[in-house]
């Protein structure tokens, strides 16, 4: 966010201040939206990021799949695998999860609404925002 000063097209009659750089169509590296996909458009430009950023973004830095995989529990790993379980987010960043009807016909409704009550029973201790969130967020589902 604070890597450039405010861009603008029009500075005089700009109503809208800010563009995602410093310059008109000059392009930023986000690599928290994915190392591989700025790994990618670096090499259809000729270009290739530098060792720093490419060791940080590959030692110290989980990615989104990293970290979806790393809160999915043997389970949840064995059903996506066998293609029992789909739409999960690490097919569907950023808010496209497909819902997945065939756990209705595996555990039947009834069971996956109790299982849904046993989360949010179970989902306790400060009422941080997270943990309210995440309340109201299982509350939906």
């Amino acid at each position: 966010v604070n890597n450039f000063d405010a861009g603008y097209i029009d500075k005089e009659n700009e109503v809208i201040v800010g563009l995602q750089t410093d310059m008109l169509l000059k392009r930023a590296m986000k690599p928290f939206g994915g190392f591989k996909v700025v790994q990618k458009a670096l090499s259809e430009h000729g270009l290739v990021a530098s060792d720093t950023v490419s060791e940080l973004f590959s030692k110290y830095v989980k990615s989104h799949n990293d970290g979806v995989f790393a809160a999915y529990n043997a389970e949840i790993r064995k059903f996506r695998s066998n293609g029992l379980l789909t739409g999960l987010p690490d097919n569907y960043a950023r808010g496209r999860i497909i819902g997945d009807y065939r756990r209705v016909a595996l555990y039947g409704i009834n069971a996956l609404i109790e299982a849904k009550k046993a989360d949010l029973k179970a989902i306790t201790g400060p009422m941080t925002d997270a943990v309210i969130r995440l309340r109201e967020e299982v509350s939906d589902q």
